[in-house]
């Protein structure tokens, strides 16, 4: 019979397990770019630190420059962005890459924050016996901050130069699957 101190201890040990996962997805687990080569930009060789938060159905990076820790940017890379601009944004159209897109910037005192969303890719499901095809869209909500809008521009003209937005990625087509008696076009209801 395990006497208490071991049950104590293994409990502990639990505990520890269970909350340290958490923790670093909060604050994001520091990542590379030999592991993620399209977070590099060829043009500006500045060091970047970035950390990557993985979620279900998506990734968030963080990037801070080592050169200048006030300012940074970061992307949701996902099905389902939550980006909501305050009506007292400035619009600023723009390009990210290869992405037109139009960007809202906010201004507080000592900060400014500019953001924008774009679709990224488009995953294309073909159906072989149903009258249309089933499409799913991947977004990237970017961002770039800095306590003047000259570091935001570093941050924007950073962004613009890394691989991962300097083309537009080709949709994916997933091959054709056949409908079955309980499949639709249309959603089920209960």
């Amino acid at each position: 019979m395990p006497n208490i101190n071991s049950t104590l201890v293994a409990m502990a040990l639990m505990a520890l397990l269970a909350f340290t996962p958490s923790c670093a997805q909060h604050v994001g687990l520091r990542v590379r770019t030999w592991a993620y080569p399209f977070l590099v930009n060829p043009q500006n060789p500045d060091p970047m630190i970035w950390r990557l938060h993985t979620g279900p159905d998506f990734d968030v990076f963080y990037g801070q420059p080592k050169n200048l820790p006030a300012a940074g940017i970061g992307f949701y890379r996902g099905w389902h962005p939550n980006f909501h601009p305050k009506q007292e944004a400035v619009r600023i159209p723009g390009r990210l890459g290869a992405f037109d897109l139009e960007w809202f910037q906010t201004t507080t005192t000592g900060r400014v924050y500019r953001a924008a969303t774009c679709e990224y890719q488009t995953q294309i499901i073909k159906s072989a016996n149903l009258d249309r095809d089933f499409r799913n869209t991947e977004y990237i909500h970017v961002w770039a901050y800095g306590p003047d809008e000259k570091q935001v521009e570093a941050m924007t003209d950073y962004l613009n130069g890394m691989e991962l937005f300097r083309e537009k990625p080709k949709d994916i087509i997933l091959r054709p699957w056949v409908a079955g008696p309980n499949d639709s076009a249309e959603p089920r209801r209960k």
